[in-house]
């Protein structure tokens, strides 16, 4: 990477670009919300009816990230063995690209899931209902208790993830993942699990390191091409899948 190129910032998911400036700000921002708005709002959410905390647990199982693992592990292993078994070079190519896919979302979920375990035990912070209940509100650094490991919430990171993956394949529905994704933090809050500078910390890591998965897989030749603008596209086997999903789509409406 070259200076000048750092200079005018870096690569976030979906191949656009974000000044460093944003970041420190972002940064500036999740401090004051631990500093002046967690507490507060933690506070005041945990007083909300229950069928409000009701409507959001139904979209908290989203945030699993069992739901995005196993099926990628699956494609890949399932795509890779049958291109095995092809003798014809479009097919094995086809093949392929569809199991470095699959490896794709695996590595999508998994990679951030750890770095932010990693982050948890690391900073220990209580979750809210410490707050609610015992009046504690601050951090107890390598704390292996699940109570101490509020920063940053992990719920929230593997449906970031998720959706910022998949929109990769979906660009049309990139806004309608991220707003389920943004459902799936708002939930971990209402339901008194996380603060509020938790889940925007894990979007921010989100946007961040599947941009870092984005290029890699972009200078490897993997998934994804350049476009004319510098957009990030899906290489030509990954085009031929998605009209062959829309055609089997519009056939059985």
């Amino acid at each position: 990477m070259n200076w000048l190129a750092m200079q005018k910032g870096f690569r976030v998911a979906g191949g656009r670009q974000m000044p460093w400036l944003w970041l420190l700000v972002a940064v500036f921002m999740i401090l004051v919300s631990m500093a002046f708005l967690d507490a507060p709002l933690a506070k005041w959410l945990s007083n909300r009816p229950e069928w409000l905390r009701a409507g959001f647990s139904i979209v908290n199982g989203l945030g699993k990230s069992d739901w995005y693992l196993w099926p990628g592990a699956l494609v890949a292993l399932a795509a890779g063995a049958a291109s095995l078994r092809q003798r014809k070079t479009s097919s094995r190519r086809l093949l392929r690209w569809l199991s470095t896919a699959g490896a794709y979302l695996f590595l999508a979920v998994a990679i951030p899931g750890l770095l932010v375990n990693l982050i948890k035990i690391t900073a220990g912070r209580a979750r809210p209902k410490l707050l609610t209940t015992e009046g504690f509100y601050g951090f107890e650094p390598f704390n292996v208790l699940p109570d101490f490991h509020s920063f940053p919430s992990g719920h929230s990171q593997t449906a970031f993830c998720a959706a910022l993956a998949l929109a990769a394949f979906w660009p049309s529905g990139r806004r309608a993942l991220l707003i389920l994704a943004g459902y799936v933090a708002a939930a971990r809050m209402v339901l008194g699990a996380h603060f509020l500078s938790d889940v925007v910390t894990s979007a921010l890591l989100s946007f961040i390191i599947i941009g870092w998965l984005e290029r890699l897989c972009r200078d490897q030749k993997l998934i994804f091409t350049t476009g004319r603008e510098g957009e990030l596209r899906l290489r030509a086997e990954g085009r031929w899948w998605r009209r062959r999903i829309r055609k089997a789509l519009c056939k059985q409406r």
